[in-house]
């Protein structure tokens, strides 16, 4: 045969088997693409072909195309920081923990954003973060912060009993407590929120000067005086019965406000009632009446009195889960949550859900509930002694409540963390920037006399015992006071875009102050 036919023969041998191959793949629908098996796996050392490094990629973070074949990069590096990534496991490893990101890796400086940014497995360690200033005020006690962005609105309780004033102020972004203003002669209970989109703040406080014990509202600008519009106090109360502890919370829907507060009875004054008012911001009621979220009066705890077990909390929530408020408070057995949906215009109420959350956490013996909505769910921190005895001194917890179409399920959260003693008046906050959770409170470890203010910034992290609160910081927890302090009244707020703003009462010997504490990123 002449060598033209053989070439011819050959060629047509190659075409036919090709041809049949694309007419079976056309047949029977095999258009996917051919999977390739890992050259690493393999017994045998297996290359491909390559012409560019996106043709390896399938096999590894850390394969490249090298002279026409995909191999193991010596100097993988997605980033371009110069170091190599983590998963590489060749004979050259990374330590390149985000790959991703040109501003993480070994030699990075460590910065307060939550993220372990020089690779040595702890985030926002050393002097990232930590407590920046701290500021005081003294006779003053029982404040309450307001954090709006550059400066926080401050409210606090001065003088002594029978008749302590309301005092409210702003503290700037340095520390000092300027323009000190007294909003009512003769109060207690006071209670600061900001005003939503309106700049400003309002404050709640209740007053026994009249007789009874009334709620009173007052307005008040971004320097922490009385409002231009709104100069004198509003009694938001007055058609009720005893009032204690007030709080206040501005509408997401619009240029309203919310208030509750304990109302007590007037034949028992053990016995008290949670009540829920919206109001316009002159303090007219905008509901025919308070509205009860509590079915009957119950009994005030046995060893609590109001200043350190039925304490309400109220928030607002402006989110894509749900808009509305939510309220806690203890009765009875344990932690009690309820949500309250506003109507469109946020003038009226369109349908509120309570919740006892002893059906599904252990609440029993709870006091001091502290409120915040983080992301897609109410987190509720509060003290707890445990019935049975097996630790009598108080430690604090955590509980989170879904809100699924209009009902209330409700989920421990564990929080790893010894207590050895005293562990009282929790404060928590969700810091949305960071997607944390910060937990303020107080703790008497040191003994008896001494009580130090700890605060700490928590993760929550779905694990397979279900949510778990882990500390962000390496260190765990930040000691706020100094060593013979003894703190009561901690309070908690986020400054947005900022740190956080933690308040407590604090006695030494005879002397009573207000402090003040700003914790930030400080590089």
């Amino acid at each position: 045969m002449a060598a033209a036919d053989r070439n011819t023969a050959r060629a047509i041998a190659i075409i036919i088997p090709v041809l049949s191959l694309a007419a079976c793949n056309a047949m029977f629908g095999f258009e996917q693409s051919l999977v390739l098996p890992d050259f690493r796996d393999a017994e045998e050392e297996v290359t491909f072909f390559c012409e560019t490094d996106e043709d390896c990629t399938a096999l590894g973070p850390c394969i490249v195309c090298n002279a026409g074949a995909c191999e193991e990069a010596a100097n993988a590096d997605e980033d371009g920081d110069g170091y190599l990534n983590v998963d590489c496991d060749g004979e050259k490893k990374g330590d390149d923990c985000d790959d991703g990101d040109v501003e993480i890796h070994p030699d990075a400086t460590e910065r307060c954003n939550g993220e372990d940014d020089n690779c040595d497995g702890i985030r926002d360690e050393g002097e990232a973060f930590g407590l920046s200033w701290t500021s005081g005020r003294a006779g003053a006690h029982s404040g309450s912060p307001a954090p709006v962005t550059g400066r926080t609105g401050i409210a606090w309780v001065e003088g002594s009993s029978p008749c302590s004033s309301i005092v409210s102020a702003f503290v700037d972004i340095g520390g000092a407590i300027r323009y000190p203003t007294t909003i009512a002669e003769c109060g207690e209970d006071v209670f600061m929120a900001d005003r939503g989109s309106s700049v400003g703040f309002a404050a709640v406080w209740v007053d026994r000067s009249l007789g009874g014990a009334n709620v009173f509202l007052q307005l008040l600008d971004p320097s922490g005086d009385p409002d231009a519009s709104h100069r004198d106090p509003v009694n938001v109360s007055d058609d009720y019965e005893e009032s204690d502890m007030p709080v206040v919370a501005w509408s997401p829907t619009g240029y309203h406000f919310a208030v509750a507060w304990l109302s007590h009875d007037t034949d028992d004054r053990n016995s008290v009632r949670v009540l829920f008012d919206l109001l316009e911001p002159n303090g007219t009621g905008l509901l025919p009446q308070a509205r009860a979220l509590t079915t009957a009066y119950f009994p005030l705890s046995d060893g609590h009195d109001l200043t350190f077990g039925e304490k309400v909390d109220l928030l607002s929530v402006d989110s894509e889960t749900f808009e509305g408020f939510g309220a806690a408070w203890v009765q009875g057995n344990g932690i009690w949550i309820a949500i309250i949906d506003a109507t469109e215009d946020g003038t009226g109420i369109e349908d509120v859900q309570i919740l006892n959350l002893a059906g599904t956490t252990a609440t029993s013996g709870a006091f001091l509930p502290s409120l915040t909505w983080a992301d897609e769910r109410f987190v509720v921190a509060y003290a707890r002694v445990d019935p049975d005895g097996t630790k009598p001194s108080p430690d604090v917890e955590l509980a989170q409540v879904f809100v699924e179409e209009g009902t209330l399920r409700a989920e421990p959260i564990t929080f790893d963390y010894l207590f050895p003693r005293e562990a009282t008046y929790p404060a928590v906050a969700y810091h949305p920037d960071l997607d944390e959770i910060a937990l303020a409170w107080a703790d008497g470890r040191q003994g008896y006399g001494k009580r130090e203010v700890r605060f700490a910034r928590l993760k929550l992290e779905e694990q397979e015992d279900g949510m778990h609160a882990v500390f962000v910081l390496e260190q765990g927890d930040i000691v706020l006071t100094t060593p013979e302090a003894y703190a009561a009244g901690v309070d908690l707020g986020i400054e947005p875009g900022g740190g956080f703003v933690v308040t407590w009462t604090e006695r030494s010997g005879s002397d009573v102050s207000l402090q003040v504490g700003y914790l930030e990123c400080r590089q």
